[in-house]
């Protein structure tokens, strides 16, 4: 019995320490704003206090109103303080939110989420935490910021005490993200931020996704800057549940989010500055530190952005990483640590870059680290495009099987990748070319990194079909700094005159009998202007200009050769057409009609009496009628002119002269 007191008491002032009063309990909401009888009237709420937002969370828990579809707005900015927060949607089973969230830009402050789970017959299996927990797949969220005073504390306490020993329940899954934790599919969020600290302890568990904003889903534009820290150690040896913890998202993509958190994870899974798992990972940037431990069964991949990813591109960690076996009290099982600069455990990394240190200890261990990548799945990977600034530092005790390199440590599709380390300096069998830190800073090399980048937005590296949309980066230079990346994405000139409907592609100049384009622009950034010449030989004249996509769709067509930006399109083709001048043009079909050009007159000749219209490129027509024979225009100056004759009774003849003098 004394155990068993001593278990009680421990319990009772761990549930003391958690604020008792929640922001759903009575008197404490307001659910003024909703009337049940017109909800299939209204389509959009907003909310204004933290009364109102309390409402929609016991709507949601208690009274099983999804809101499918609808959307909330906030009104103003919001402070939680002096309760806990209950998510909006607590589990995957009947409390689902299924609504819209747009924050409007605004910040909720203060949220208090503080729980102690046990799981078990008579508790959920599955746990949902964060401003909103579970969410009805397709919906998404906006716009919202969680602000200074937040935090998530999350622990899993024992069902039992049986003879001095803890005995816990195994929990089937737990989401955790600030903004939301998940739901059905990939729920999408975009242009949200966090400040909330996360600290999450699991002892007995099947899967934890946790990320600074979203714990399953995909994210866009989005900043983590709280602190995240997660044991989630299982208990049995040999069963081993697996988290995916990232600064931004656990396991989804992520597109333009940047992390300032410090992240330190224990246990098995993947860890990323940015993700724990991402099918794609594009222009991302972690800013903060990194840390893994791992024990007897588990095995864990760090990356600075993410623990393992299929894809990642434009991506720039510059934080160091930390991986750490503990000794191991079971013996029989070895952990694995995979830690690469930019991703752990990879398939493919373009146009990236790694400036953060790696360090590696521990025992009874397997490891591979890497200044870009740790690991490949396999040697059918690419890595392309990519430096590391980094110091490789494994420090072994006992049994540890080590590989280091400062690119990767598995072969691959290698090419156009450096690094400074000059440990590696003359070995010959890495897939890299080495390059002292003071070459790095140069301008040449970010324009080096710039040329390169536009080969993989003009298909010369191998794209799998999902990455096809993907579009490398530009690179840019700060005095006393390696390169870095900018925000706009490189996009593919090609310049080409019709000839027999073909075109004829080059860099800088085409030529040809009929003239010539000019340009010096070989790759630009969206919105750039593009800058060309045309010059047409003697007895040519531009007839238009065409602007393609590289699969010949028309953008559009213009009859000069005038600047326009580029557009937001991967690759873009500008073709010349030219006509040859003619000092006399006659119908093939009636020949009862003829323009010639000299100087700057248009003179028509017809056999019967017509009315003539010359129309200049700016729309200005004039008019005039002939009884027949010669009639002369006089053009008001240079350019292009439509030529339209229309004789009774007959089709009209239009033609396009060019007048030069």
């Amino acid at each position: 019995m004394r155990t068993m007191q001593l278990f009680f008491l421990i319990i009772l002032f761990s549930s003391l320490s958690v604020n008792a009063q929640t922001w759903t309990d009575e008197g404490c909401y307001d659910i003024s704003w909703y009337d049940e009888s017109k909800k299939n009237e209204i389509d959009a709420y907003t909310i204004s206090t933290p009364q109102q937002l309390a409402g929609l969370a016991y709507l949601v828990n208690n009274k099983k109103e999804m809101f499918l579809h609808k959307t909330f707005y906030l009104d103003t900015d919001i402070d939680l303080d002096g309760k806990r927060w209950i998510s909006i949607g607590l589990n995957n089973g009947a409390d689902v939110f299924g609504g819209i969230l747009d924050g409007k830009g605004h910040t909720i402050k203060n949220m208090h989420i503080e729980e102690n789970i046990v799981g078990g017959d008579n508790h959920p299996t599955s746990y949902c935490f964060g401003l909103f927990g579970y969410s009805y797949g397709g919906m998404k969220f906006s716009d919202v910021h969680i602000g200074e005073g937040s935090y998530i504390h999350i622990k899993q306490v024992p069902y039992t005490v049986e003879d001095g020993i803890s005995k816990y329940y195994t929990l089937y899954s737990c989401l955790i993200g600030s903004i939301v934790a998940g739901g059905a599919g990939r729920i999408p969020i975009n242009g949200c931020s966090s400040k909330a600290d996360i600290d999450v302890s699991l002892v007995q568990y099947g899967r934890l996704d946790l990320g600074g904003i979203i714990g399953a889903g995909n994210v866009s534009d989005c900043l983590n800057s709280g602190n995240i820290t997660v044991s989630a150690i299982n208990t049995i040896p040999g069963q081993s549940g697996y988290f995916y913890t990232g600064g931004v998202v656990g396991y989804g993509n992520a597109s333009q989010s940047t992390n300032y958190g410090e992240i330190e994870s224990t246990g098995h899974g993947h860890i990323g500055g940015i993700a724990g798992f991402s099918d794609i990972a594009d222009y991302c940037t972690n800013y903060n530190n990194v840390s893994g431990k791992s024990f007897d069964w588990s095995n864990i991949c760090i990356g600075g952005i993410c623990g393992a990813c299929n894809a990642m591109i434009n991506c720039s960690n510059l934080a160091d990483l930390k991986g750490e076996s503990h000794d191991s009290p079971n013996a029989g099982y070895t952990t694995g640590i995979y830690i690469g600069g930019t991703c752990g455990n990879a398939e493919t990394i373009y146009n990236s870059y790694n400036s953060g240190n790696i360090a590696i200890s521990g025992s009874n261990s397997v490891a591979s680290i890497g200044g870009i990548a740790g690991n490949f799945y396999d040697q059918d990977v690419t890595l392309y495009n990519c430096y590391s600034h980094s110091t490789l530092n494994p420090t072994t005790r006992n049994t540890f099987d080590i590989n280091y390199n400062p690119i990767c440590c598995k072969e691959g599709k290698v090419s156009k990748c450096y690094y400074d380390n000059p440990a590696f300096a003359q070995d010959l069998t890495i897939k890299g070319t080495y390059m002292p830190y003071e070459q790095m800073k140069t301008r040449a090399f970010a324009d080096q990194l710039t040329y390169q980048a536009t080969i993989i937005n003009g298909n010369g590296v191998d794209m799998k079909p999902y990455l096809e949309d993907l579009q490398a980066n530009a690179w840019t230079i700060q005095e006393g700094y390696s390169p870095q990346l900018t925000e706009k994405a490189l996009r593919v000139l090609v310049v080409g005159i019709i000839q027999n409907y073909s075109v004829t592609e080059a860099p800088f100049t085409v030529k040809t009998e009929q003239g010539e384009i000019t340009t010096e622009q070989q790759y630009l950034t969206a919105d750039t202007p593009v800058k060309y010449q045309i010059t047409p030989n003697t007895g040519f004249f531009l007839d238009k200009v065409t602007v393609c996509d590289n699969k010949s769709h028309i953008l559009f067509e213009q009859e000069s050769a005038t600047s326009f930006p580029m557009p937001n399109i991967p690759e873009i083709h500008i073709i010349a057409k030219f006509t040859e001048k003619s000092t006399g043009i006659t119908d093939n079909v009636q020949q009862n009609a003829k323009i010639n050009t000299e100087g700057n007159c248009i003179t028509v000749t017809t056999e019967q009496p017509a009315q003539l219209y010359f129309i200049s490129t700016d729309g200005k027509t004039d008019r005039a009628t002939t009884t027949g024979g010669n009639y002369v225009y006089k053009t008001p100056q240079p350019g292009i002119y439509i030529v339209r004759i229309q004789i009774k009774n007959q089709k009209v003849i239009a033609r396009k002269v060019v007048i030069d003098s």
